[in-house]
């Protein structure tokens, strides 16, 4: 996505500790790849205003707070090119 200009680089660990946080059900409830790839970015997209109480995979350490290198809006960011990109939305 970065060669192709679709997105800004995300570092990886966030886009892990994204994923580490979405409900469970994306990925049972789901029967293909492609339906949780969509539903994972869209809960990520859609929960623009309420990752503040996100953790990162050691599920101790928030996810967004002023002294890490991202914030909300680039997850954001990062989701919807994703959508976009992946041609999900």
């Amino acid at each position: 996505m970065v060669r192709a200009g679709a997105t800004a680089d995300i570092p990886s660990f966030l886009i892990e500790s994204l994923v580490w946080n979405l409900p469970d059900r994306i990925f049972n409830n789901n029967p293909t790849w492609t339906t949780r790839i969509s539903e994972a970015l869209h809960v990520i997209h859609d929960s623009y205003k309420t990752q503040d109480k996100w953790f990162e995979t050691n599920g101790i350490k928030y996810l967004f707070r002023p002294t890490q290198k991202w914030d909300e809006a680039q997850a954001d960011k990062f989701a919807l090119a994703a959508l976009k990109y992946l041609e999900l939305i």
